[in-house]
């Protein structure tokens, strides 16, 4: 089961025709997914993380250092009602490792294809 998407451009023009004062992230189109809405909103960019992360890598940061800029200058961004969406969709089971009484233990997080 996998995840289809729509290209950047078209996304962009179809959210541009929808809400024209829609926010969007300058250097982030390439990781512009989606359109998404509420009960009430209009029509507002989706981005996806991982791919915006990987922008920044690509720009020479280091996955941290990418992580740490995204988390701080976008993702924690509320430039109101107009701010875009970041969604998560690389849900393949990340480790997580937790020490619970003195014993070391992963807890996995994610999905199982079936």
């Amino acid at each position: 089961m996998g995840i289809e998407f729509a290209e950047p451009t078209e996304v962009l023009s179809t959210l541009e025709e929808l809400n024209p004062e829609a926010i969007m992230y300058d250097g982030f189109d390439d990781a512009l997914v989606g359109i998404v809405a509420r009960c009430g909103t209009e029509p507002l960019a989706l981005y996806d993380r991982e791919k915006c992360i990987q922008l920044l890598v690509g720009q020479g940061l280091t996955n941290t250092d990418a992580e740490d800029y995204f988390c701080y200058n976008v993702e924690g961004c509320y430039a109101g009602p107009h701010t875009p969406f970041i969604g998560s969709f690389n849900l393949d089971p990340v480790g997580v490792p937790r020490t619970f009484a003195d014993v070391e233990t992963e807890i996995l997080v994610g999905m199982v294809e079936e």
